[in-house]
């Protein structure tokens, strides 16, 4: 499968979950809920094969509160869609890992979940 074809695919899964607007890329504009794609690179897996790895950015609410709740129920609910599809769409990636990020802008630093897996 291409890079953007994952892409795609990941962005679709992810639109999927409820608060969240996926992107390919980062959009110019940032609003809670606002999420895109990033290439992180390839590992190398068994024989010539290499797994691509992906993160998925998912911006969160100013107040921190409401971002704490966000990011629980936001990194589990992205990871199973992720992971497993839904009803009429397989899953994309395998699910390493999720952490609390910062995501820097003019307007000062977004609070943000990383969601992270890889591809074949």
């Amino acid at each position: 499968m291409s890079n953007d074809q994952t892409r795609a695919d990941i962005v679709a899964l992810a639109s999927t979950v409820e608060g969240v607007t996926a992107y390919a890329k980062r959009p110019a504009t940032l609003r809670s809920g606002d999420a895109w794609v990033r290439w992180r690179g390839a590992e190398r897996a068994d024989g010539f094969l290499f797994y691509n790895t992906w993160a998925l950015i998912v911006l969160l609410s100013e107040d921190e509160q409401t971002a704490d709740e966000q990011a629980d129920r936001l990194a589990y609910e992205l990871a199973a869609v992720l992971e497993d599809g839904t009803d009429d769409t397989d899953g994309v990636l395998f699910v390493t890992g999720m952490q609390p990020v910062a995501v820097a802008s003019t307007a000062g630093d977004f609070k943000a979940i990383e969601v992270q897996g890889r591809s074949e």
